[in-house]
């Protein structure tokens, strides 16, 4: 019986260790996760790199499309997740306080509504946010 196997899209550009690949709800974009701290979108029709993540000061090591595939959520070794915005790669929060590595991120699939962030301490609106539930190494961010 002959080897069928092949490689449909060989992505450059990490110059460490691939970590994690991602695929939007749509099947038609790719991210993938690095030794090297960044995040790379792709096309996953043409294996064309449309965006960086930059902002992670460790391994990135899973990441996380939306439901609706509009942003993306980043789990690091720096102890810290992401969410950015997949469209033009701006990170839209930090989700920090983790005591140590995060290692997974994923996204309810339910209904993602707009919220508006409060700071209670300074009792002040921290502004509207895409309010997807992201899920952190056990911790539950809204």
């Amino acid at each position: 019986m002959a080897d069928t196997r092949r490689s449909l899209l060989v992505l450059s550009g990490h110059t460490g260790a691939v970590t994690d690949v991602a695929f939007g709800p749509d099947g038609g974009r790719l991210a993938t996760t690095g030794a090297d701290g960044t995040v790379r979108l792709w096309d996953a029709k043409t294996g064309a790199q449309t965006r960086v993540l930059l902002g992670h000061r460790g391994v990135v090591w899973s990441a996380a499309f939306s439901p609706d595939g509009r942003r993306v959520a980043t789990a690091s070794l720096d102890g810290t997740a992401g969410i950015w915005d997949a469209s033009t790669g701006t990170r839209l929060t930090t989700l920090a306080g983790n005591k140590g590595d995060v290692l997974a991120v994923e996204f309810q699939p339910r209904f993602c509504p707009y919220r508006h962030r409060w700071n209670r301490r300074h009792r002040k609106n921290l502004g509207r946010w895409h309010g997807c539930v992201a899920h952190v190494a056990g911790r539950t961010y809204r």
